[in-house]
């Protein structure tokens, strides 16, 4: 299968039951007691992020590893407690190479989460190529002043599928959709079939619930 054009690959991840811990922690702590925890949250987690593609990086030495197998995985935008990360994958072993990274950064941070803070760490993957139904939006400030903004959104309904893949994901779970999976040839990765779920304006229903892991 030839590796699609154009394709932009998001990565999420996600607090468990945030409303649910926000209210516990303040009615036993105070009112602004989560708060810490929730900065922590923001601050470690784009920076275990890099540490993983820091130390999957130096496997790059390694000869029987492609050349260019990495990409730019960088954080995109938060919508609340959840950070979405974005990159652009070439070909198969960079969008492996992010995958694996972003399952052993998850697998870390929700360690770390539930140690220190006592909430826990859900997201998921998926991938799309950028065209006619997914589209970029650049975002400008609309005064005629100023040049354009390099930020920018991203609207569609493959878009749509990965976040209502997030609310499905158990505990420490990575969910990605079926499109992603059948991208995905890399030995040191593995889905498992987790479940199913009727998801909201999805045309699949039920759809399967498939988890990414490392091997």
């Amino acid at each position: 299968m030839n590796f699609p054009r154009s394709l932009i690959l998001l990565l999420s991840v996600d607090i468990v039951g945030s409303s649910a811990y926000k209210f516990a922690v303040s009615k036993q702590e105070g009112p602004l007691a989560w708060v810490r925890a929730y900065q922590d949250f923001y601050n470690t987690i784009p920076a275990i992020v890099r540490d993983s593609r820091r130390s999957r990086q130096a496997l790059l030495s390694n000869p029987s590893l492609p050349d260019g197998s990495t990409t730019m995985l960088r954080l995109w935008k938060s919508i609340g407690d959840q950070l979405i990360f974005f990159s652009e994958p070439c070909n198969s072993a960079q969008l492996e190479f992010d995958c694996q990274c972003f399952v052993l950064a998850l697998e870390k941070a929700n360690d770390r989460m539930m140690n220190q803070w006592g909430f826990s760490l859900h997201g998921a993957a998926w991938a799309f190529e950028e065209g006619e139904q997914n589209l970029r939006i650049n975002l400008q400030s609309g005064l005629s002043n100023e040049a354009p903004s390099a930020d920018f959104d991203l609207i569609g309904p493959d878009i749509d599928l990965g976040f209502r893949l997030v609310a499905e994901a158990a505990s420490g779970q990575l969910l990605v959709p079926l499109e992603l999976h059948s991208l995905l040839q890399s030995t040191q990765l593995a889905v498992k079939l987790v479940g199913e779920a009727s998801l909201k304006g999805i045309r699949l229903d039920p759809y399967p619930l498939l988890e990414l892991k490392a091997c």
